[in-house]
């Protein structure tokens, strides 16, 4: 058995969505955040044995993962992520209240797409350690933001999200390179 890996996760990183449809990876966008998190819920066991009852023992009763990320990359994908928003390219420029000089225009119209669900897949670019992929089985992304239209600070779009279990009844793994 190799030895257990001693890195320290620093760096960011590509963030990849699947497309439920082809199955293939779509690369969302670049990472400058991502947290997986666990979260237990547990109940105790008491001893009454003894004239003072004591906890006896802990027992694991729910455990959650959660996932957020951070991204300073916006961009179509991110927005459409972001304001579950359906686009379309080619649409003609309208007469009114349009671009000025443009005959076609990329339409996004927020509110009307569906909220991801699906697999996740992240791909480090990791400065101190070895190179480490994530993937998670099944993600409810939800948009976090607050985007700034105008400002003196580069945008970001912040998502966080449930990972529930997949089929054969795994969160998600971890593949990290050896040499």
């Amino acid at each position: 058995m190799a030895a257990l890996p001693n890195d320290i996760y620093f760096g960011g990183g590509k963030l990849y969505l699947e497309d439920r449809d082809t199955g293939d990876w779509e690369e969302v966008c670049l990472v400058q955040s991502l947290s997986l998190k666990s979260t237990s819920s547990t109940d105790e066991v008491m001893d009454y044995s003894e004239a003072l009852p004591q906890v006896f023992d802990e027992i694991l009763t729910k455990l959650d993962y959660s996932i957020d990320f951070t991204t300073k990359q916006v961009n179509v994908q991110t927005l459409s992520k972001a304001f579950l928003a359906e686009i379309e390219t080619g649409v003609d420029n309208p007469p009114v209240d349009g671009i000025q000089g443009a005959t076609k225009v990329t339409k996004m119209t927020l509110g009307k797409a569906q909220q991801y669900q699906g697999k996740v897949k992240f791909e480090s670019e990791n400065i101190r350690g070895k190179k480490i992929l994530i993937f998670l089985h099944k993600v409810s992304l939800k948009p976090d933001t607050d985007l700034s239209l105008i400002g003196d600070k580069a945008a970001e779009i912040k998502f966080s999200g449930k990972a529930g279990k997949g089929a054969d009844g795994e969160v998600g793994y971890q593949l990290r390179a050896e040499d």
